[in-house]
């Protein structure tokens, strides 16, 4: 028995060393993992639950560590499982496209040469044509969490409800030898009465917590006989206790992002604009060819031509599109990275709040966590300029930015002024051959562009957080709260601009400013509640608006949704399942938790619901 009192003990006290790698987008919360996200509402079973609102750490166990945890995160926004069939058959159909571009192009082919049937463009290509490609890789450690309670420093006390009164006791009175006395007691709703009296007298009553009632005997000596009941004690208040917590961990994460909409809808595009280009062509040149020349046929011909050009599927997305348009199209590539590490201090302390019609136990609570981050900091690269040698503020974390332009603007709009011109005059027809030659030989310096863009942090920044949680009763609990409410990190922003001369970028200093970096750290606002079912269920929602900005297309993410159902059975095994909707990073995730003794576990598996990312968290704690 001892050895396996010993064996239980052991296994206790060492869990929390024995996390292991996991591939998670929360690594430091398998439970938020499992139930879609954090919620603003509901107390984690760890310190790691204040991450979305501090104000519910004092609701923690009294003492709590939470153990070492590695986690791993890889996942796209646009290719998953379900889309590899859909990308494999455009895949053939882009193939056979270009061998039949090819046999064309070859006389003693092209008689035998046969287009193939256009398929449908896949889900995945029109989310790369539109929002573009985000590879990420990250990876998480949890070095240390860490709570403990102090006294409530408002002085807040909780009301105590009084105790039972207990029953009425009831104390015999003894008699004189050679006397008679009768005694009597009132119901317990009338008051406590005693009366006690030989049974020659009456009774006398009194009021109070003892009645005595008092008589002369025959031998006259006074006979006493008491009843005594316990009033409640008074309602009292008891100290409200908050709770300080500390925690570290530790990110290093790489996102790319490559967006271009316009030049992939062109190059999507690009087959069938060829298949029905080159038919106007030998329309046009079949009706140029005719004995009898039609002129107002070829000029619809010509304008056929033109029209296919222009279109918005063609090369119409290239020209201006009004007054303030420049005519400039970008092909952006962004790199994002987090190679840092957080340290913070929590704070949660109840604060008066006044009871509420149907809810006279309501009670409230506030929290704050001061957060510092630390890096290696700006890296100043040398890059070759125009200009020479020059620095370029490399930071970690930090963000890089390459947009590179294209602006054809200008040689279709005098390639489709030719057009117009030969259809009205076919003697301009050599004017408009030579602009079709001109077309093909660009001012690069006009045409094509780039500018270069790097936000690089400072080595230490700070942030706080923000929280508040109502619980209404022992059932519904009403919370929010704002993660990265403020955030001071010092940084730079280092600008490029560069010119093409046909076979190398110049890169030309465009100055340096100071920023506040809030890139890998944006404010997030957070509303949600959480309601307790009966037989150990309790239901949470959440919903989140998250101001991080798109590198790529400079704009915020949608709000997400997030729902999710625990299921406590017997206070020992956590049952969970949950999703999150929207936002940047859609999951469907379950998981299972475990208190043994002292010690607790949890493991949780999530995925987003196209299958682009899979993840899966481990992590342990010792808590009493």
């Amino acid at each position: 028995m001892k050895k396996t009192f010993r064996a239980i003990a052991l296994i206790a006290a060492t869990l929390p060393l024995a996390a292991a790698p996991a591939l998670a987008a929360e690594p430091l919360d398998p439970r938020a993992l499992s139930l879609g996200g954090h919620y603003t509402a509901y107390p984690n079973a760890d310190v790691n639950g204040t991450l979305s609102n501090p104000a519910l750490l004092h609701q923690q166990r009294g003492f709590l560590y939470i153990g070492p945890n590695l986690g791993l995160s890889l996942g796209n926004n646009a290719v998953g499982a379900n889309d590899v069939p859909a990308l494999l058959g455009y895949g053939q159909y882009m193939a056979s496209y270009f061998q039949y571009s090819q046999e064309v192009a070859d006389a003693s082919k092209r008689a035998s040469a046969k287009a193939p049937d256009q398929v449908a463009t896949p889900d995945a290509v029109k989310t790369l044509t539109n929002d573009g490609l985000t590879l990420g890789l990250g990876l998480r450690t949890g070095l240390l969490g860490l709570k403990i309670p102090v006294p409530s420093l408002l002085g807040v006390t909780m009301p105590v409800d009084p105790p039972k009164p207990k029953p009425i006791a009831k104390i015999e009175a003894k008699k004189p030898e050679g006397s008679q006395i009768r005694t009597s007691v009132a119901p317990a709703a009338t008051g406590s009465v005693v009366a006690a009296a030989p049974a020659a007298t009456e009774s006398v009553a009194a009021t109070g917590s003892a009645a005595i009632a008092t008589s002369q005997s025959k031998l006259d000596q006074p006979v006493k006989s008491v009843i005594k009941r316990e009033e409640p004690a008074p309602q009292r208040g008891g100290l409200a206790w908050g709770a300080l917590g500390v925690r570290a961990w530790g990110d290093g994460r790489l996102d790319l992002t490559v967006a271009s909409p316009v030049i992939m809808k062109t190059v999507t595009n690009f087959p069938t604009l060829d298949q029905r280009l080159t038919q106007n062509i030998k329309d046009l040149k079949d009706a140029m060819g005719k004995n009898d020349i039609s002129p107002a046929e070829i000029g619809q011909k010509v304008m056929a031509v033109r029209d296919t050009i222009t279109s918005k599927d063609g090369f119409g997305v290239f020209m201006k599109d009004g007054a303030s348009d420049t005519g400039a199209r970008t092909f952006t590539v962004a790199e994002t990275n987090r190679a840092y590490g957080t340290g913070a201090v929590t704070l949660s302390q109840p604060i008066p709040f006044p009871a509420l019609p149907g809810f006279p136990k309501a009670r409230a609570s506030v929290g704050g966590a001061f957060k510092v981050f630390g890096g290696p900091g700006s890296i100043q690269a040398p890059i070759e300029t125009a200009a020479g040698s020059q620095p370029l503020s490399l930071g970690a974390p930090g963000t890089l930015t390459a947009e590179a332009s294209i602006n054809l603007s200008e040689p279709l709009e005098t390639l489709t002024t030719a057009l117009d011109e030969f259809s009205k005059d076919y003697s301009k027809a050599a004017d408009m051959q030579k602009k079709l030659e001109s077309f093909g030989s660009l001012d690069y310096n006009k045409a094509l562009g780039m500018t270069l863009k790097s936000r690089a942090a400072s080595s230490i920044g700070t942030g706080v957080d923000v929280g508040a949680v109502v619980d209404f009763d022992d059932a519904l609990s009403l919370g929010a709260s704002v993660y990265n409410a403020a955030v001071f990190w010092p940084g730079t922003q280092t600008n490029f601009k560069t010119s093409f001369d046909g076979s190398k970028f110049s890169f030309t200093p465009d100055g340096t400013t100071n920023i506040n970096f809030t890139d890998t750290e944006p404010t997030v606002f957070a509303l949600g509640a959480t309601y307790r079912l009966p037989l150990g269920f309790n239901l949470m929602g959440d919903v989140q608006q998250s101001l991080e900005v798109n590198p790529a297309t400079q704009q915020s993410y949608g709000p997400s949704l997030q729902a999710g159902l625990e299921w406590n059975i017997l206070n020992f095994l956590y049952a969970r399942a949950g999703a999150r909707f929207g936002g940047k990073d859609p999951v469907y995730g379950a998981g299972l938790g475990m208190n043994l003794f002292l010690t607790k576990l949890d493991l949780a598996a999530g995925t987003d619901p196209d299958f682009k990312s899979i993840n899966l968290a481990v992590s342990t704690g010792i808590g009493f």
